[in-house]
């Protein structure tokens, strides 16, 4: 089975390579969700993501987000990062749902918030809607490389 590397805003893609067998190619870690309404910041993310060695999926809203989650089959996504003030539905709200669906890992996804509320309610908001990480605006690649292993064991790109 042949997979490319592929960045997806709104069903079309933006950006495609070819790739090995993404179940022969041990430096893929997997599929990425990543929900960002801002095209500048998906952009960064999906490369910061990327040097961890996972493929990314892109879309602008909570939304849309769970419409792909939802019709993609149990263990297709490794992790989600999800932006959580964001046009159509917000993060939290689209957590929420994702977290509700009957998919056998929508309750254990990774969901990892980014957000430029850095209030303690902010936090705790996001870890009662069924975030499991929280990272506020700006951040740095470290700090997303950090979270990443720390969830899922990826090891951390160290530039």
């Amino acid at each position: 089975m042949k997979l490319c590397s592929k960045l997806i805003h709104e069903g079309k893609v933006i950006i495609m390579e070819d790739l090995r067998d993404i179940k022969q190619d041990a430096d893929t870690k997997g599929i990425a969700l990543l929900v960002e309404d801002n095209e500048i910041n998906a952009e960064i993310a999906t490369m910061q993501i990327k040097e961890l060695g996972f493929e990314v999926e892109w879309v602008a809203n909570g939304a849309r987000a769970v419409e792909r989650f939802g019709e993609t089959p149990a263990g297709y996504y490794s992790l989600v990062i999800m932006d959580i003030m964001m046009p159509v539905m917000d993060g939290l709200e689209a957590t929420r749902i994702i977290r509700r669906l009957d998919k056998d890992d929508a309750a254990t996804v990774p969901i990892v918030a980014i957000t430029a509320n850095a209030f303690p309610e902010d936090k705790e908001a996001s870890f009662e809607n069924g975030v499991t990480a929280f990272i506020t605006k700006p951040y740095s690649k470290r700090q997303l490389h950090e979270v990443i292993n720390n969830l899922l064991g990826t090891g951390v790109a160290e530039n």
